[in-house]
C-alpha cells in the first residue's frame, strides 16, 4: 500500500461548517493548503436505543479517520471520531475520578465517584419530566 495514502487516513483538522440535521462536519485541514472534506460522520457513544448526541463546535480541533477512494484522487469522505485537549484548549477537570460535561454557556453536569458527588450547575432553567412519580430523599434536603 502507498505510504502516503497511509499518512493521510488519520488526520487532524479544524471544524469548518456543521449540518446538524445530518450529523455530520465539514474539516478544513491547515497542513493540506486548506484543503475542506467532504461531509464527515460524527461518531458518537450510541446510535440504537440508548444515544449519545453531540457535535463539534466550528473551529474546534478533531482527530478524522479518513476512508480513501477508488479513484486515488483524494481523500474525501471518513469520519470525527472525536476532539481533544491541547495547551489551548485544556480540560476543565484535572481527575480520574471526575467525569464532567461543560456547555459553552457555563452549564456543568460533574460527578465525582471518590466522593460519589453529583452537580448539575445551570445557567438557565431546569425540568423534570417523569412518566411516573419523583421521589426526593437525602439526609436534608433543603429547597431555596
Amino acid at each position: 500500500m502507498d505510504t502516503n495514502l497511509i499518512k493521510n487516513i488519520v488526520r487532524i483538522g479544524r471544524v469548518s461548517s456543521i449540518n446538524a440535521a445530518a450529523n455530520t462536519v465539514k474539516v478544513v485541514f491547515t497542513d493540506k493548503n486548506e484543503l475542506v472534506s467532504g461531509e464527515l460522520m460524527v461518531v458518537n457513544r450510541g446510535s440504537m436505543a440508548d444515544k449519545d448526541y453531540w457535535l463539534p463546535d466550528i473551529d474546534e480541533q478533531v482527530l478524522c479517520l479518513m476512508l480513501p477512494n477508488n479513484s486515488g484522487q483524494g481523500l474525501n469522505a471518513g469520519f470525527v471520531l472525536g476532539s481533544f485537549f491541547s495547551a489551548e484548549d485544556e480540560p476543565q477537570e484535572n481527575s480520574a475520578d471526575v467525569r464532567a460535561v461543560k456547555f459553552g454557556d457555563g452549564t456543568v453536569v460533574k460527578h465525582d465517584r471518590s466522593t460519589g458527588n453529583l452537580t448539575i450547575n445551570a445557567t438557565g432553567d431546569i425540568s423534570i419530566i417523569a412518566g411516573g412519580a419523583v421521589t426526593i430523599r437525602g439526609n436534608k434536603v433543603e429547597i431555596n
